[in-house]
């Protein structure tokens, strides 16, 4: 009975603390444009979501984010920002494009000279040997097929360009979607430790109460041995 009361204290304890937490912070809520930045602070320190904050201050998301900025915190982004960041191309796209034209560069000398990834560079170049190989002959060009010829290779090239853009929008998906996943890893990993935390307490509380108990019958044991030696004794005494 003793250890089951206990358990419940504990675990009594840890539910009234997230209940006064919770009510703390619906009050701070309430408060709506007059929280103080400290107040703000405490609501993300105890993982409140940014948008019930900013819903309470009525501020949009650019505003808020700027706010936290202002402050010290750093920008969160959605997910939405996180593809559209993978999708975005870094550096001069445009100066690439122009090298790939006008020079014979490397790739990684056009790289390094316009900020662009690899991989843009390997695309439009490869879109820059496409339009190339397209392009009529002297003797194609007084055929009569010849608008029919550009008009299915221009088709042709624009449906390989929106399949290599689906393809990249893919890539950029699967690895949005991954780093989700290692996210959730984690917190199952946490949520883990923490039930082996509460197991081995629960079992340390275990322990403790059965040495208490064998404690408590060994020291009854020697109070009936003394109490026996002692009538012993008063009845030798007594002869």
């Amino acid at each position: 009975m003793v250890r089951t009361e206990t358990l419940y204290e504990l675990r009594q304890r840890v539910s009234d603390r997230e209940a006064k937490t919770a009510t703390k912070a619906k009050k701070l809520l309430a408060k709506g444009k007059k929280l103080t930045f400290s107040e703000i602070q405490w609501l993300l320190n105890k993982e409140v979501p940014r948008s019930d904050i900013k819903k309470a201050l009525k501020m949009n998301g650019k505003d808020f984010a700027d706010y936290l900025v202002q402050h010290g915190i750093p920008r969160i982004r959605t997910d939405k920002e996180d593809i559209a960041a993978m999708k975005k191309p870094s550096g001069d796209i445009e100066l690439a494009k122009k090298l790939l034209r006008e020079t014979d560069l490397s790739v990684q000398e056009i790289v390094k000279r316009a900020g662009v990834t690899a991989g843009s560079v390997y695309y439009h170049k490869k879109k820059k040997t496409e339009k190339k190989a397209s392009r009529p002959s002297a003797s194609e060009k007084g055929s009569d097929s010849m608008p029919i010829k550009e008009h299915f290779n221009k088709q042709i090239e624009e449906l390989e360009s929106e399949l290599n853009q689906y393809r990249y929008d893919v890539k950029a998906l699967e690895e949005t979607n991954a780093a989700l996943n290692r996210s959730l890893d984690q917190e199952r990993s946490k949520v883990t430790e923490r039930e082996k935390m509460l197991e081995q307490m629960n079992k340390d509380l275990h322990r403790l109460f059965r040495e208490r108990e064998e404690l408590l019958q060994k020291n009854n044991q020697e109070n009936l041995q003394k109490q026996h030696d002692l009538l012993l004794e008063y009845i030798n005494l007594g002869g």
